[in-house]
């Protein structure tokens, strides 16, 4: 059972795993049919990174910041994949709504996302491979040499980091009903992930654990939504400056070459990007609400105890 394992041993084996999952979701990135590959691929590699940081340190503190500097390269690498991959589904979703006048707007926003995932396919089809490589080599070589734990057994191990990150998360929750606003809520979308990992591979082994993994993914599913409805308004922030430069420029040199009655020229993909634009602010609004509630209740108050009770239960019972 992996809570009674040595923790160089549950941590050895947990690494591995995900170290293999990665690997395969990376070999994947290179069919293009393989639409899920990146996001496996990140997982993977966010999973790897949550175990290495809470359980993994070396003798040589540069070699664990050079671990966790590579791993989070890797994040940084496909962040703008993942994030055009996910606008695009958004805008997929948007499209039977629109109306005629609007369907230009959409579909020169959609071809510019879809280009602009092309180009970073390219990029990590020809990088991606190679940055993981060297996650690899540094794991796999220093790992052996790391001091994980001198506990006797795994679960008196977990149970510090699943109580000190689920006290990190409760408090990113508070300060958001303190009015910290957006940042509070990105670092408790953060930390409801790192929690998230830190007990899903105790989900086999650990009573109580499904409940605690059930509230985060949904406080997850809001928090992310969010993140990337933000992501997605920034992005027709910039493209509205673009359309308004270029809009702006045409009228100029309209009214300086053409017959002053003529029509002045209108850009048609104005309309699309304007409701675009309102059906961002509703959906994220929506959403803020849904996250207040979630903060009001302090979700993991209710499935938390008794997951970390029947920790310290299995640590007296063996």
């Amino acid at each position: 059972m992996l809570l009674q394992k040595k923790p160089v041993n549950a941590v050895n084996e947990l690494v591995k795993s995900y170290l293999k999952d990665a690997s395969a979701a990376c070999r994947r990135v290179n069919k293009k049919v393989d639409r899920e590959a990146l996001h496996d691929f990140r997982v993977a590699t966010r999973r790897l990174r949550t175990m290495h940081n809470a359980y993994i340190k070396y003798p040589k503190s540069k070699v664990e910041a050079k671990a966790d500097h590579l791993l989070k390269r890797l994040a940084d690498t496909t962040n703008r994949a993942r994030d055009c991959e996910v606008q695009l589904l958004w805008l997929q979703q948007q499209r039977s709504a629109l109306q005629p006048d609007e369907q230009p707007g959409y579909e020169w926003l959609y071809e510019r996302i879809r280009q602009s995932l092309g180009t970073e396919y390219r990029h990590l089809r020809n990088g991606l491979s190679i940055q993981f490589d060297e996650v690899k080599e540094l794991l796999g070589k220093q790992r052996a040499k790391a001091v994980t734990s001198d506990k006797p057994a795994f679960r008196e191990l977990a149970a510090g980091k699943i109580e000190k990150q689920a006290h990190k998360f409760q408090k990113h929750m508070q300060a958001y009903q303190k009015g910290k606003g957006d940042a509070a809520m990105h670092r408790a979308r953060i930390s409801a992930k790192k929690l998230r990992y830190l007990v899903e591979p105790l989900s086999k082994h650990l009573e109580g654990a499904e409940p605690v993994i059930k509230q985060l993914k949904a406080t997850q599913e809001v928090l992310g939504k969010l993140h990337d409805l933000q992501l997605l308004a920034a992005e027709l922030a910039s493209v509205s400056k673009l359309v308004g430069a270029e809009h702006y420029q045409l009228l100029m040199e309209q009214s300086l070459d053409a017959d002053p009655c003529e029509a002045m020229p209108h850009d048609e993909r104005l309309a699309g990007l304007v409701t675009l634009g309102r059906t961002v602010q509703r959906e994220r609004l929506s959403l803020l609400e849904q996250f207040r509630d979630m903060a009001g209740t302090t979700p993991l108050d209710e499935v938390l105890p008794p997951l970390i009770a029947h920790l310290h239960q299995t640590k007296a019972a063996a």
